[in-house]
C-alpha cells in the first residue's frame, strides 16, 4: 500500500476507521455518533482531525448533523439487488446516481490514503481515453469510459466490500448509458470532462476535502440529475 500524503493520512485514517465500526456494527444506523471529544480520544487525533472526517461522511450521506443534537449514522444502504436500485427510467437512473455519489465519495476519501501509483495511473490513461472519445464526438464511448473510469476510484480505495457495492451499482447503470447519451452535447460533454479531471486531480494529490467535493460535484451536476 502506498503511504498516505502527510497532510491527509490522518483524515483519512479517521475516516476509514468510522466506516469501519459501522461496518462491524459497533456503531448502528440511527444512533448518534459519539462526541468529537471522545472520538478524538478514541481514535487517538485531534478533534480537527475528526471535524473534517465527520464533514467528509456528511457529504457522503453516511451520517447527517442535527442542529442542537448531535450527529446521526443514516440507515444501511438499500441491499444490492433491491427492486429500487433497479434502472428503467431516467427518475430511476437519478436515484441510483444519488446512491452511487455516497458511495463513490466513500471509495474516493478513502483512494486518497490508499491509491497506488499504478491505480493513479490507470486513472489518468482512463481520463486521456476519455478525452479522445471526445474529439470523434463519441459520446456513447464517452460515457463507457467515465464507467471505467468510476471502477478504477473504487478499486484504489482497496476496500473489498465497499468496492463490490460500487462495481454493482456501476455496472447496473452502465446498460443504460444511452439514455445519457441523448442529454450530451458538446457543452455538457465538456463540462463532464472538467469534473472527471478534477475528481482524479484531487485523489492524486491526495487531498481529501478536495476529492469528496469533486465528486459531489460531478453527481451533483451530472445531466440525468439536473432539472430541466
Amino acid at each position: 500500500m502506498a503511504n498516505a500524503h502527510p497532510g491527509t493520512s490522518k483524515t483519512s485514517g479517521a475516516i476509514e476507521r468510522i466506516l469501519e465500526m459501522i461496518a462491524n456494527e459497533a456503531l448502528e444506523p440511527g444512533q448518534r455518533l459519539p462526541s468529537e471529544r471522545a472520538l478524538a480520544a478514541d481514535l487517538k487525533v485531534s478533534r480537527a482531525t475528526v471535524r473534517e472526517a465527520i464533514m467528509a461522511l456528511q457529504i457522503a450521506g453516511r451520517v447527517e448533523s442535527r442542529s442542537g443534537d448531535g450527529t446521526y449514522i443514516l440507515e444501511a444502504p438499500a441491499q444490492i439487488g433491491d427492486a429500487a436500485l433497479k434502472v428503467q427510467t431516467g427518475v430511476d437512473i437519478a436515484d441510483a446516481l444519488e446512491y452511487r455519489m455516497a458511495t463513490e465519495i466513500s471509495a474516493a476519501v478513502l483512494s486518497c490514503a490508499r491509491a497506488r501509483r499504478s491505480d493513479v495511473m490507470r486513472m489518468q490513461a482512463v481520463v486521456e481515453a476519455m478525452s479522445e472519445c471526445l474529439e470523434d464526438d463519441d459520446y456513447e464511448g464517452y460515457l463507457d469510459a467515465t464507467y471505467d473510469l468510476h471502477l478504477a476510484i473504487g478499486q484504489a480505495s482497496h476496500s473489498k466490500r465497499l468496492g463490490t457495492i460500487h462495481r454493482a451499482l456501476t455496472e447496473q447503470t452502465r446498460d443504460e448509458e444511452w439514455l445519457l447519451a441523448e442529454s450530451y452535447t458538446s457543452e455538457v460533454a465538456a463540462h463532464s470532462m472538467q469534473l472527471h479531471r478534477e475528481m482524479v486531480s484531487a485523489i492524486a494529490a491526495r487531498d481529501v476535502g478536495r476529492t469528496a467535493h469533486a465528486v459531489q460535484a460531478h453527481y451533483v451536476e451530472f445531466p440525468a440529475l439536473v432539472e430541466g
